[in-house]
């Protein structure tokens, strides 16, 4: 289904460019059905702006807009999305660096104390 949605938004798109806005509409219904079958958002917001694009260019402008906007709700979602994850990303990365950076702490503060155990030891062997 995936790949049958996407190869069709690129056909789509190109028949778009080639004005077939007709073929273009055809192609996008159908891909949308596999997308939606699919559920794959991001697909679904390319088709929906093919469908925006084609109708715009066969002289609807309602339904082109009804698409456009549609199209435009569904960039919003998925620019959200993708910048949720990133805050979690940096978050994440974040967090790890400060623990690897607790760690060498705490293993600097192990090598003083070792160091320190070592010296009175061999003062200690000294002494006797």
């Amino acid at each position: 289904d995936y790949e049958i949605g996407n190869i069709s938004n690129a056909y789509s798109r190109s028949l778009n460019k080639q004005s077939k806005f007709k073929e273009s509409i055809r192609i996008s219904e159908e891909a949308l059905r596999y997308i939606k079958k699919a559920k794959l958002f991001p697909l679904e917001v390319n088709a929906l702006k093919n469908l925006a694009n084609a109708y715009a260019g066969v002289g609807n402008y309602l339904k082109a807009y009804e698409l456009s906007n549609a199209y435009s709700k569904g960039r919003d979602v998925l620019f959200e999305e993708e910048k949720t994850k990133a805050v979690f990303e940096l978050e994440t990365q974040y967090e790890t660096e400060k623990k690897e950076r607790e760690i060498l702490v705490q293993r600097a503060q192990i090598a003083e104390n070792e160091l320190k155990i070592e010296r009175k030891n061999l003062m200690i062997m000294a002494f006797v």
